[in-house]
């Protein structure tokens, strides 16, 4: 029979964090979990869970507070879209015993309580998902779930185009999604993109639909991709990160949107701080452009 692993490896390939049942029917002895938690490899931070000492914070709080991750803090988890939200959201099986966040003492050394500013944030398990892998976090179409029930239409709709664009969620897992959530929602789902690449895409993508205009993204144009075109000759990049901070990154751009502008379309580039947190201007560059018919200039 081979030699089992450090116990603590196993819990940090189960996300740090991992109930005692499944430490348990790993291969390990109630004595080796002792252990473990006694020589300061394991701390427990429930009854019947146990964390490593550096256990990423909201895990371990959710679990303290009875629950596991769900919301958008699954979706951080998992590497999927939340916009501007910094909540601590826990899910709980529906009319079970939830801990109350206000009598909750948060004396984890990676989590001693949330910073100014954080709330919790709690939601209802949806029926009828498969549970998750993870014990201390929801399936990400459980996740998305919650966050169509919970949040914006578009920071929702954000979300889902980042899990499809990751692979996080295929086509079949997106239509079990909605027929799972009420009625309607189902409106929405025509309005999935798979190929955004960011939830900047899609903030700006479904406000161009709403308009009326024919909007496609990721297109090739001249070997490259763009992220949106509007109509026959407006192309809009929506960059998520400063390009003054790599020289070549930036020469490289400048010099793809002198090739675009060369061709006859009209390149407008929105950054994450102008479409977050200044959409007026957004708006009245975008409009002027289509005023002037910039959209509908032959292209080479």
């Amino acid at each position: 029979m081979s030699r089992l692993p450090p116990i603590d490896q196993l819990v940090r390939a189960a996300g740090g964090i991992a109930p005692r049942r499944q430490i348990l029917d790993a291969g390990y002895s109630p004595n080796a979990i002792a252990w473990a938690a006694g020589h300061g490899r394991l701390v427990r931070v429930r009854r019947a869970w146990y964390a490593l000492p550096d256990a990423e914070g909201d895990r371990v709080s959710a679990v303290m507070l009875g629950g596991r991750l769900g919301a958008f803090s699954a979706a951080a988890s998992y590497g999927i879209w939340r916009g501007l939200d910094r909540d601590l959201h826990v899910s709980w099986k529906p009319h079970g015993n939830v801990a109350k966040p206000g009598r909750v003492h948060f004396d984890f050394p990676a989590s001693r309580g949330l910073p100014l500013g954080r709330s919790v944030r709690s939601h209802w398990r949806v029926d009828g998902f498969e549970p998750s892998s993870d014990a201390w976090r929801e399936s990400v179409p459980q996740t998305l779930a919650q966050i169509f029930l919970s949040a914006d239409q578009t920071t929702a709709l954000c979300s889902c185009d980042s899990a499809l664009n990751k692979g996080l969620l295929d086509t079949f897992q997106s239509f079990e999604l909605f027929e799972r959530l009420p009625r309607r929602f189902r409106r929405l789902r025509p309005l999935l993109d798979a190929r955004a690449d960011s939830g900047l895409e899609t903030i700006i993508r479904l406000w161009l639909v709403s308009l009326g205009l024919d909007v496609r993204t990721q297109v090739a144009i001249g070997g490259c991709a763009v992220d949106l075109l509007v109509g026959a000759s407006l192309v809009i990049e929506t960059d998520g990160s400063e390009w003054h901070s790599d020289e070549e990154r930036f020469n490289k751009d400048r010099k793809r949107t002198a090739q675009l502008q060369a061709r006859g379309y009209t390149v407008i580039k929105l950054s994450y701080q102008m479409i977050m947190f200044n959409w007026p201007l957004v708006e009245a560059v975008v409009r002027a452009a289509l005023r002037s018919g910039r959209h509908l200039d032959t292209v080479r």
